[in-house]
C-alpha cells in the first residue's frame, strides 16, 4: 500500500492515478499527468502486468521502476481515439493527433506560460519522457491500428536493447494519420524519440542522452457556413460542403535534445544522496498559411491581410539548465522521509516572429519533499519561486493521503499558483502586419480539494474548488483578454468499478460548475464501460467484449482558430447533447494481441455527426481494428 501511494506521488505520468494512455498501457507522448480528479487506489485495477512485463523508468525518476501493462485487454488500450483513452477525455476537433484540450479545467503551474501553443502536447514526444528499458535481450513492441480509410491509421513501435558494458538504447516511434469531415481536412502526425543510458565508475555516475522530434501537418478546413447544415444527410460527402478556407495548412514541429547526469554519493550512508544536472535544448516552429480566392475575411474577424495570402509563423528557441540534489532518508521513528529534493532551474526563451524578436529569462528555485507518517499518511509538499523576468511565477503545493485500512482512504490537496501570461501571444503578426499587442498581467489560481476512496464498494469521490484571478481567455476575434472578476470552478468527480462474475461495469461521472462562460466547459460528463472478460480455451486466451458509452449536455464549446493554433470563445451556437457508443472485442494469445471496434454506433443509427468543438465534427461511424505484438527476444 505504501509503495503504491509513493508511486502515485512521484510519477508525473500517472500522478493522482491518471491511467497510462498509450498502446499497451504506456504513457502517451507528452502526457503530463492527470491531476485531480483521479481514481485513487483503484489504479491497481488497470495496471495489470503479466509474465511478459518489462521494467522501465524515466531518467528523472531512476530511483523507481515501473512495469509495462503487457496486454491489449487493458481497458484503455482498446480505445482507438487517443484523446478518449483515459478516465477523463479530451475535447478535440475529431482527429487523433489534432488540437485537443481537457474536458475538465486545470490550472497547472508552468515555467513560461505559452498561451495558444500547447494544443498538441497530448501527442508530441518529449526527450525527458523517453522510457529506458531493462532487458537482457532485444525488446520490441509494435502496435498498428487501422480505420476505414487508407489515411486513417496509427503505427507505434518501441525497440530497446542493452549492449555490452550496460549501455542501454531506446527507440520510440509513432505515426498517425486521419481524414476529416471536410474536403480540405487531413492530418499527419509523426513523433520520434531515442535515448542512450550509460553508467560510469561502477555505477556512481549515470548519463542519459535523449533526443525527440515531433511534426504535425494539418490541412485545415475553416468550418461549414451554416450550423443548420449539420442536419443535412449530405454531410457524409466530404466534397458536399462549402468551407471558408480552400487551401490552408498548419505545420508545427518540435525538436528537443537533453543530456542528464546523476552523481551518486561514493560512500555508504544512512541517507543516500545524489546530485544531478540536466541541459535541455528545444526548438519549435509554427506556421500557418492559406492560399486561394475562396477566403472569407469574416472568418478571422479583424485580421486584415495582404492580397497574397494569410500567413502567420513563429519560431521558439529555448534552453533549460537544472541542478539539484536528492536526499533519501531511510527512517526516523514513526516517520519515513522518502525523498527531499531541491534545486535551481535557469531557462532562456527566444521567440522570433517577423519582424519581432522577444526574449524571456527565467530563474526558478524549488524544493519538494515526500513523507510517510506512521505507515498511514503520505504527504507531498512543493515550493517554487521565479526570479528575473519570471518573478511573478510561484507555486505552493501540498498533497496528502491517509489510509484507514480496507474501509476508507482519504486524500487532500491545496495548490496556489501565480503564472505569468508569458512569452507567446502578447504580440501577433499576420502577413507581416501587426494584428494586436497585449499586455497581460499575472494569473493567480487557488485550488483546494479532497476525496475519499471506499475500497469495499470500489468507489472513489473527490471534489475540487478552483478560484482564479486575471485568468486569460481568447475572444471570438482571437484577441487575448483577462477576466478581472474572480472565476470560481467547482468540480466533483466520482468513479465506481463493479464486478459481477466476469462482467465489469465501470462508471465515471464529472460535475463542473463555474460562473464564467468564456471557459467553454461542459457542466457534466458521464462515461460508462460495460464488458465481459473471461479466459477461454482452457484458460489460455483472455477475451474481452464490451461497449463504452459517453454523454455530455449542451454547452458552448470553444471554437478552434487554426491561424493562431488556439481555442477561442464563441456563443453563436451550443453543442447539442451527444451520446457516443462504441462496441469492441479484444483477445490475447501469448505475445500477440488484437481487437476490433465499431466507433460511434449512434451516428450509424441517426446519421447525425458528433461535434466536440464549434464547427469541427467528429469522424462518422466506422470500423477499426488493431494488433499489438511484443517481441521480447
Amino acid at each position: 500500500m505504501k509503495k503504491l501511494i509513493w508511486l502515485l506521488l512521484l510519477q508525473s505520468s500517472i500522478m493522482w492515478a491518471q491511467p497510462p494512455g498509450g498502446p499497451g498501457g504506456r504513457p502517451l507522448p507528452g502526457q503530463s499527468g492527470g491531476g485531480f480528479p483521479s481514481g485513487g487506489e483503484l489504479l491497481s485495477d488497470f495496471v495489470d502486468t503479466d509474465s511478459l512485463s518489462v521494467p522501465y523508468w524515466y531518467k528523472e525518476t531512476n530511483w523507481d521502476t515501473l512495469y509495462r501493462a503487457d496486454t491489449t485487454l487493458h481497458e484503455f488500450y482498446h480505445v482507438y481515439d487517443i484523446a478518449r483513452r483515459r478516465e477523463w477525455d479530451y475535447l478535440h476537433i475529431g482527429q487523433p493527433g489534432s488540437p485537443a484540450r481537457p474536458v475538465y479545467y486545470r490550472a497547472d503551474y508552468v515555467e513560461g506560460n505559452r498561451l495558444g501553443m500547447d494544443v498538441l502536447d497530448l501527442y508530441k514526444r518529449n526527450a525527458h519522457r523517453t522510457p529506458f528499458f531493462e532487458t537482457e535481450k532485444p525488446f520490441s513492441d509494435l502496435t498498428f491500428l487501422r480505420g476505414a480509410d487508407q489515411d486513417d491509421f496509427i503505427f507505434d513501435a518501441i525497440f530497446a536493447h542493452t549492449f555490452a558494458n550496460d549501455l542501454q538504447f531506446t527507440l520510440d516511434f509513432t505515426r498517425m494519420g486521419m481524414l476529416g469531415e471536410y474536403a480540405n481536412q487531413r492530418l499527419r502526425n509523426t513523433s520520434f524519440s531515442s535515448g542512450l543510458h550509460y553508467k560510469w565508475w561502477n555505477g556512481l555516475i549515470d548519463t542519459y542522452v535523449s533526443f525527440s522530434n515531433s511534426a504535425t501537418l494539418h490541412e485545415n478546413s475553416g468550418g461549414i457556413t451554416n450550423e443548420d447544415d449539420f442536419q443535412n444527410p449530405a454531410f457524409n460527402l466530404r466534397i458536399g460542403y462549402p468551407i471558408f478556407l480552400d487551401n490552408s495548412r498548419t505545420r508545427y514541429t518540435d525538436a528537443e535534445f537533453e543530456i542528464y547526469n546523476v552523481l551518486k554519493a561514493p560512500f555508504t550512508t544512512r541517507y543516500p544522496m545524489t546530485l544531478y544536472h540536466s541541459f535541455r535544448y528545444n526548438q519549435e516552429y509554427f506556421k500557418f498559411y492559406e492560399i486561394g480566392t475562396n477566403y472569407d475575411p469574416n472568418y478571422f474577424g479583424l485580421f486584415q491581410t495582404d492580397p497574397r495570402s494569410v500567413r502567420h509563423s513563429s519560431r521558439l528557441h529555448s534552453y533549460r539548465n537544472e541542478v539539484g540534489i536528492d536526499l533519501a532518508v531511510t527512517s526516523v521513528p514513526g516517520i519515513e522521509i522518502d525523498r527531499i529534493r531541491g534545486g535551481l532551474v535557469q531557462r532562456q526563451l527566444v521567440w522570433q516572429q517577423e519582424p519581432l524578436t522577444t526574449r524571456l529569462s527565467e530563474l526558478h528555485l524549488f524544493a519538494e519533499g515526500y513523507l510517510t507518517l506512521f505507515d498511514r499518511m503520505t504527504t507531498k509538499a512543493r515550493y517554487a519561486q521565479g526570479t528575473l523576468d519570471a518573478a511573478g511565477n510561484s507555486q505552493i503545493l501540498i498533497e496528502g493521503d491517509i489510509d484507514f485500512g480496507k474501509n476508507l482512504q482519504f486524500k487532500g490537496k491545496y495548490e496556489r499558483n501565480s503564472i505569468i501570461a508569458g512569452l507567446m501571444q502578447q504580440s501577433v503578426n499576420v502577413s507581416f502586419q501587426n494584428v494586436f499587442t497585449a499586455d497581460l498581467d499575472v494569473q493567480r489560481f487557488n485550488a483546494l480539494g479532497g476525496g475519499i476512496t471506499i475500497p469495499r464498494t470500489r468507489t472513489s469521490i473527490e471534489a475540487t474548488l478552483i478560484r482564479a484571478l486575471d485568468i486569460v481567455v481568447f475572444n471570438i476575434d482571437g484577441f487575448p483578454e483577462q477576466i478581472e472578476t474572480p472565476t470560481n470552478i467547482l468540480q466533483v468527480a466520482g468513479i465506481q468499478k463493479l464486478k459481477f462474475w466476469h462482467i465489469h461495469w465501470n462508471n465515471y461521472f464529472l460535475l463542473q460548475i463555474t460562473n464564467e462562460t468564456k471557459l467553454g466547459l461542459p457542466t457534466w460528463f458521464y462515461k460508462s464501460s460495460l464488458f465481459l472478460e473471461k479466459e477461454f480455451f482452457r484458460g489460455r486466451t483472455p477475451i474481452r467484449v464490451g461497449a463504452d458509452f459517453r454523454v455530455m449536455p449542451d454547452f458552448f464549446s470553444l471554437t478552434y482558430l487554426p491561424l493562431q493554433a488556439q481555442f477561442a470563445y464563441q456563443n453563436e451556437s451550443a453543442q447539442r447533447l451527444f451520446p457516443e457508443v462504441d462496441v469492441y472485442a479484444g483477445m490475447k494469445v501469448k505475445v500477440f494481441r488484437a481487437f476490433v471496434r465499431f466507433e460511434n454506433l449512434v451516428g450509424l443509427l441517426n446519421n447525425v455527426p458528433l461535434i466536440h468543438h464549434h464547427r469541427f465534427p467528429m469522424h462518422e461511424s466506422r470500423l477499426t481494428f488493431g494488433i499489438h505484438w511484443i517481441l521480447p527476444n
